[in-house]
């Protein structure tokens, strides 16, 4: 756990441009250090990683990291589902280059697990954003959702004696 999902679980706290920024700089300092540690390696295995599955490593850690922090600072629904996809695609990724490292038959049973995971993180940012989005239109808020602009559901009718001209 990081702090930007300590963050992100109280999303009444906005986060403020300065303290934004601050967290930007912490984890691109954190990921210059890490790729310098990297670079050491020189593609020679040192505790069973080379430099070029280091600085992969170090990719992933950075995209969860910005995905978390701008979920963080603009915590609408679809930020928020954004980060959980970043997380779930880049844990595959780190998946499968853990599964490379295998021979034959293990890295077989290897992938077919992480596709496996894969697709439960996925189907679990989905529900997710879906859950949040009934919790949102329950109470009448404002969705904020990029691809509705911010306005309400044409398909949701809130007349019960009158369908929504839009349902046959």
């Amino acid at each position: 756990g990081s702090i930007f999902n300590a963050i992100a679980q109280n999303t009444s706290q906005i986060m403020s441009k300065e303290s934004y920024e601050q967290h930007y700089e912490s984890f691109n300092a954190d990921f210059q250090l890490t790729m310098q540690r990297c670079a050491i390696l020189k593609n020679k295995f040192i505790k069973s990683i080379t430099k070029q599955q280091c600085e992969s490593h170090a990719l992933i850690n950075r995209e969860i990291q910005k995905a978390e922090l701008e979920a963080s600072y603009k915590p609408t629904i679809e930020n928020r589902y954004r980060a959980n996809m970043v997380k779930a695609e880049m844990n595959f990724k780190m998946a499968n280059e853990k599964c490379e490292m295998l021979l034959f038959s293990r890295e077989s049973i290897c992938m077919n697990a992480a596709k496996n995971q894969h697709g439960q993180d996925v189907a679990k940012a989905r529900a997710q954003r879906n859950i949040e989005m009934n919790q949102a239109i329950l109470k009448n808020k404002d969705l904020k959702l990029d691809k509705f602009n911010g306005s309400s559901n044409p398909f949701v009718s809130t007349d019960f004696k009158k369908p929504s001209k839009y349902m046959s």
